[in-house]
């Protein structure tokens, strides 16, 4: 099986229908209902600790989280390899 294909990696595929989707909203007549959404305050309290940021750097921080979780374990299970390459 080719590194390129979709059955490879099924769960690339939804991210890019929904990238695909969000381009054509964005630069259709929708575009202000995307920045209205895009731009939506998200506020966490817990006591006086309090955390206001917009709705796209809680989904950027959150995808940052999952990438480098993903590299760490990828890093995890090929270690053992690279060490009996030393």
């Amino acid at each position: 099986m080719s590194w390129h294909t979709a059955s490879a990696y099924p769960s690339r595929t939804p991210a890019v229908h929904l990238a695909l989707v969000a381009l054509a909203v964005v630069n259709s007549p929708l575009a202000p209902l995307y920045d209205l959404v895009h731009h939506t305050p998200i506020s966490l309290h817990v006591g006086a600790f309090v955390i206001d940021k917009p709705l796209i750097l809680w989904i950027n921080e959150g995808l940052m989280v999952f990438f480098f979780l993903l590299h760490d374990v990828d890093v995890d299970v090929l270690d053992p390899v690279m060490l009996e390459t030393v």
